[in-house]
């Protein structure tokens, strides 16, 4: 007889300290609104932070900065008449896309821009033709979504590829892509359509069933090695009930509850510590936890964060053992200013980040004599 035996590790977390902090550095500030923070990237050893802001304390930045832990540096003369909506790094070039007139005061810089160090340049075939809204590197290339039709003179249906020389048109999803991310060696993306993966030419499939509402956010946990995405939807795969939040472990849908009552926003995920962060437009969820614009998914259930912000959170990042936060906010912890970004820590749990699961595959086995 076979015997197969399985071993799990259960983790207690045990008196721990957690903290908020507002006021990184000097405040953000947008003189005609609230300073909103919508991407948060790492690239050489700094925080890349862009939004809806025109200076930081004294320094002029104009919707794009980089933070390294203690000093605010400007990316030449920023974003001119809109914002960038993601940024990302191919070799030792850092690429912001959006909805930005130009980039740097440089010509051709429209949506798309790319930033080598001294200057923002566009690309070379011409500028992208609408919105930018995510940016990601998959197979050495750098592949950019949103709702554009064109770039310069040349026809793609809300997607591309740059191989460093040349555009590359790899099909289309169908509708507009919100957001791009690598699981298991695989390109997914998400968007208007739900989710679909990327089939290495120009053909794209939806991973079983996919989901029923728009993918706006997708986070993979590469330890435990499974693909979170988030959005507005209420069921994944063959109708399991997950709403706004789910995983994908490469076999099947997981359930993260009917619990969030209101759409993950873009870029407004994260893993930290080895729990899923999420942020959004929910206030109170389904089961009544009061958490403010921001939850955590502990692999069993949904957990507040301090007492979360005084508005939405449009972004999520990780910096020097932190987790940073962005959003439409000016308080966080209820008392703690925070115009735009905070920060949260949670010392080491040691084990927490494992989660184990344990996978099958059907199978058919045919007994004779």
């Amino acid at each position: 007889m076979a015997r197969t035996l399985f071993i799990f590790m259960i983790v207690s977390q045990i008196g721990f300290s957690q903290t908020w902090s507002g006021e990184v550095g000097d405040s953000l500030w947008n003189p005609s609104s609230n300073s909103i923070v919508f991407s948060l990237n790492n690239f050489e050893n700094t925080l890349v932070v862009s939004g809806a802001f025109t200076s930081v304390g004294s320094l002029t930045v104009n919707a794009i900065a980089k933070w390294d832990g203690e000093n605010w540096y400007v990316i030449g003369s920023g974003a001119t008449m809109g914002t960038p909506n993601s940024v990302g790094k191919i070799d030792s070039l850092l690429v912001a896309g959006g909805n930005f007139y130009e980039m740097g005061n440089t010509e051709g810089t429209r949506r798309l821009a790319i930033w080598d160090g001294v200057i923002w340049q566009g690309p070379s075939i011409g500028e992208v033709g609408f919105v930018v809204y995510d940016i990601d590197i998959f197979d050495n290339k750098l592949f950019i979504g949103g709702e554009f039709s064109n770039i310069g003179s040349y026809t793609f249906d809300k997607i591309a590829a740059f191989d460093g020389t040349n555009w590359i048109n790899v099909g289309s999803c169908g509708s507009w892509v919100r957001t791009l991310e690598v699981y298991n060696g695989e390109l997914y993306a998400g968007g208007y359509f739900g989710i679909k993966k990327f089939n290495g030419t120009s053909s794209w499939t939806v991973p079983y069933g996919g989901v029923d509402g728009r993918v706006m956010v997708m986070k993979t946990d590469t330890f435990n090695n499974f693909l979170y995405v988030g959005g507005s939807f209420d069921y994944v795969g063959d109708d399991t009930l997950s709403s706004c939040a789910a995983m994908w472990d490469g076999f099947s849908w997981n359930s993260l509850g009917y619990v969030i009552n209101c759409d993950v926003m873009a870029q407004a995920m994260e893993i930290y510590r080895g729990d899923l962060y999420v942020g959004g437009c929910f206030e109170t969820l389904y089961n009544g936890l009061n958490v403010n614009y921001i939850a955590r998914w502990d692999g069993e259930q949904w957990n507040k964060v301090g007492n979360g912000f005084d508005a939405y959170v449009s972004a999520m990042g990780t910096f020097q053992d932190e987790l940073y936060v962005g959003g439409y906010f000016t308080y966080v912890d209820d008392t703690i200013r925070a115009y735009g970004l905070a920060r949260w820590h949670m010392p080491d749990t040691s084990c927490n980040y494992i989660k184990p699961r344990v996978q099958t595959l059907t199978d058919t086995f045919y007994l004779n004599s």
